[in-house]
């Protein structure tokens, strides 16, 4: 699981495609859940992280999703029609049954 914080736009969206690019090479082949708990915003730039990293995943067969969406994220993710593709989930452990059940 990936913890992601803070404030993501279009001034910091390359350096946290880059950590979480490097985050994701930890995990060699597991599922990737990115909990969203304490993100506070995210513009349509960190979105566009998001759905990249997913593609990826999903191209190489490994399982990938969301949780813990505030309000004001889940209606970013909602209004990009992110939760059409990725799967979003209310907590952690609801992301890690899924993905391992």
């Amino acid at each position: 699981m990936i913890n992601v914080a803070g404030h993501i736009n279009g001034l910091n969206a390359e350096e946290f495609q880059a950590g979480l690019d490097q985050s994701v090479k930890a995990y060699e082949g597991g599922a990737v859940i990115l909990d969203l708990e304490t993100l506070t915003y995210i513009s349509s730039a960190g979105l566009r992280v998001i759905l990249i990293i997913a593609s990826i995943l999903h191209a190489k067969g490994r399982k990938f999703s969301i949780c813990s969406l505030s309000e004001t994220v889940s209606s970013m993710v909602k209004t990009a029609g992110f939760d059409k593709v990725i799967d979003v989930y209310e907590s952690p452990s609801e992301a890690v049954s899924a993905v391992t059940g």
